[in-house]
C-alpha cells in the first residue's frame, strides 16, 4: 500500500522516524476521522505527551507527510512550492504541527521549517543564517528586540558569537585577531556594542567578551596567543583596581579614626570647661 511504502523496514516495522507502526496507524487514523468530519482535530491522546519535540515531533511530521503525499498526492517538489500556512490550516494540520519543536527564530507552525524537516536534502535552513537574520531585524528596527532568554546558556553564548561575527563582518573593517581583541576590549568597543544592541545582553547574561572573541577566532593560528595576552591584561587591571579600592578604603578608615579622635578631644575640652565653671560658681 503506498501509504506506508516508504516507511516499512526489512522487519516489517515502520522505521522512517524510529517508532512502531502502531503510533503511525493511530495518528493517521485520527487524521482520517478529522478529514471525514468525525472530529475537529487529531486527538492529543495520539501523542505520547503534551510536549513538542522528540517522538511527538516524529509522529507529527509523519502525519503531515501522509497528508501531503497520500491525501494531496503531491511530490516533494510540489509540496515545497505549495505548502504554506493556508494549506496547513486548510488540511487541518495546525494542531498536529504544534508538536514540532521550532527554533525560536522562526516561530510555531512555520511551514518552511516543516519542509526542511520533511525534505532535508531539498530544503536547507541554516541555524546560523536564522540567527543573523534575527540580529539584522533588531538592528534595522523591524524586530524590536531579541527573543526572551535568547542569549541564555550555552546555546545563547553561541548565538551571541554568531551575532558578533555578523557585526564585525558587516559593520567594521576589523581584519586581524589583534584588532578584534583590541577594539572590543576597549571603551570605544564597548560603546560600539551598546549602539549595536549587544552590550545589554552581554551584561545581562554575564557573557565574557574575551571568551566570545576567542571562540569566534578559534580557527586563527594566533587566537590563543592574543587570548592569553588580553586575559593577562584584564587580570592585571582587575588587581590594580582592587588594590586601589583597598587603599582608598584604608585611607577612609584612617580619616575616620583621626576624625573620631578629634571629636573625642573636643568632648574632653568641653567637659573640662564645664567642670571649671562649676568650681568657680561654688567658690
Amino acid at each position: 500500500m503506498k501509504r506506508y511504502s516508504e516507511l516499512v523496514g526489512s522487519d516489517g516495522k515502520v522505521e522512517k522516524f524510529g517508532f512502531s507502526s502502531m503510533g503511525i496507524d493511530t495518528i493517521t487514523s485520527d487524521y482520517d476521522d478529522v478529514l471525514a468530519g468525525k472530529s475537529d482535530s487529531v486527538s492529543i491522546n495520539a501523542f505520547y505527551t503534551m510536549a513538542p519535540g522528540g517522538t511527538n515531533e516524529k509522529m507529527a511530521l509523519d502525519c503531515i507527510r501522509y497528508a501531503i503525499e497520500e491525501i494531496l498526492e503531491w511530490t516533494p517538489r510540489e509540496a515545497i512550492q505549495k505548502f504554506d500556512s493556508y494549506m496547513l490550516r486548510l488540511m487541518k494540520l495546525e494542531r498536529v504541527a504544534e508538536f514540532i519543536a521550532y527554533p525560536v527564530e522562526v516561530g510555531t507552525n512555520d511551514t518552511r521549517y516543516i519542509m526542511s524537516r520533511l525534505y532535508p536534502n531539498r530544503v536547507r535552513i541554516s541555524r546560523e543564517k536564522l540567527i543573523r537574520d534575527t540580529y539584522e531585524k533588531v538592528l534595522s528596527g523591524t524586530g524590536k528586540q531579541f527573543p526572551r532568554e535568547y542569549f541564555n546558556g550555552g546555546e545563547g553564548f553561541r548565538r551571541f558569537c554568531v551575532c558578533l561575527t555578523h557585526l564585525v563582518e558587516n559593520y567594521t573593517t576589523i581584519s586581524s585577531t589583534e584588532e578584534f581583541y583590541s577594539f572590543f576590549m576597549s571603551a570605544k568597543g564597548k560603546r560600539f556594542l551598546d549602539v549595536q544592541r549587544l552590550r545589554v545582553p552581554a551584561d545581562q547574561f554575564a557573557i565574557s567578551m574575551l571568551d566570545v572573541i576567542h571562540y569566534v577566532t578559534r580557527n586563527r593560528p594566533d587566537s590563543d596567543m592574543w587570548y592569553a595576552y588580553f586575559t593577562f591584561r584584564k587580570e592585571v587591571a582587575r588587581l590594580y583596581r582592587e588594590e586601589r579600592r583597598q587603599k582608598e578604603a584604608e585611607a577612609a578608615e584612617n580619616d575616620g579614626l583621626v576624625q573620631e579622635s578629634i571629636e573625642e578631644a573636643e568632648e574632653v575640652e568641653e567637659t573640662d570647661g564645664s567642670v571649671g565653671e562649676m568650681e568657680m560658681l561654688m567658690t
